[in-house]
């Protein structure tokens, strides 16, 4: 049903529209043969419309035998076939195209994918947050509670800032 409905509205409605950048974009073929020869033109547009309708209907014809007339035996009987199982497999696949577009676009992409998996920028996100938890250790182990460890802490500071005035004048 939703087929049909698109069929009548695409075929009605569309040759009632008139495109509303005909005059800035190029001539399509179509409208060069019918600036040709109007008459010729026309008749070749309707041709193509016609064209279009009977294969639409005839393709639905021929589900409507495989499927629900014959209960799809004569389709089981086709992919039994040695003929019938390629051909089965390769209209089952998409005519290739999800073999070809595997090729294409994914296997490149994982490819990519795959070669960056250890990219040095990632790797320096965890070089920084090492460096971090390594320092945080460090300090843990200066904070034993011991006042010894303390009190050195204190002069060793102590005796950093007293140098850095002295530079400094």
């Amino acid at each position: 049903m939703p087929l049909g409905i698109l069929l009548l509205l695409s075929t009605a409605l569309g040759a009632l529209i008139h495109p509303p950048l005909a005059g800035y974009l190029p001539q399509s073929a179509s409208s060069l043969i019918m600036a040709m020869d109007a008459e010729h033109g026309k008749h070749l547009k309707h041709v193509s419309e016609i064209i279009a309708i009977v294969a639409g209907l005839l393709g639905l014809a021929i589900g409507f035998v495989l499927y629900v007339v014959n209960g799809g035996k004569w389709l089981t009987q086709i992919k039994s076939s040695r003929f019938g199982a390629k051909a089965y497999a390769f209209l089952y696949s998409g005519l290739g195209f999800d073999a070809l577009f595997d090729r294409i676009f994914v296997r490149p992409f994982m490819w990519v994918g795959r070669l960056l998996q250890k990219d040095p920028i990632d790797r320096s996100y965890g070089l920084v947050s090492g460096l971090a938890f390594g320092a945080g250790q460090l300090m843990r182990q200066g904070q034993h509670g011991r006042l010894r460890g303390n009190v050195s802490f204190m002069v060793i500071g102590l005796i950093a800032m007293l140098i850095l005035a002295i530079l400094s004048l």
